[in-house]
């Protein structure tokens, strides 16, 4: 995994973006489902890439923790959970099954 410096959630969007994270995922019932792709995928079919917490110093109900995602079927994208006070536990609980990306060290 190697780690971006973003000023926030919505730049780390755009520039991941950039970089083909372009799908949108979202946890259902059957798993993470992507619209772009109309597929469900489960943590065997997944890779976290990068993985970042926005804090927001003023309002913690605004934290965000932002995944970018690969698929086994090579589909990019990415999913974000609030991380403040009202985490989506049932995504991050998902999200803890899926294996990470090895470390690589940006120097």
């Amino acid at each position: 995994m190697t780690l971006q410096k973003y000023k926030d959630v919505n730049q780390a969007i755009a520039l991941l973006s950039q970089r083909g994270y372009n799908l949108q995922f979202s946890l259902r019932s059957l798993g993470l489902y992507s619209r772009g792709t109309n597929r469900y995928y489960q943590q065997k079919d997944l890779t976290i890439d990068e993985l970042y917490r926005f804090r927001n110093p003023k309002e913690s109900a605004f934290d965000t923790i932002l995944f970018a995602i690969t698929c086994v079927d090579g589909s990019k994208g990415i999913i974000k959970s609030p991380g403040g006070d009202t985490p989506d536990l049932n995504l991050l609980s998902f999200m803890d099954k899926v294996k990470i990306k090895e470390w690589q060290n940006m120097s």
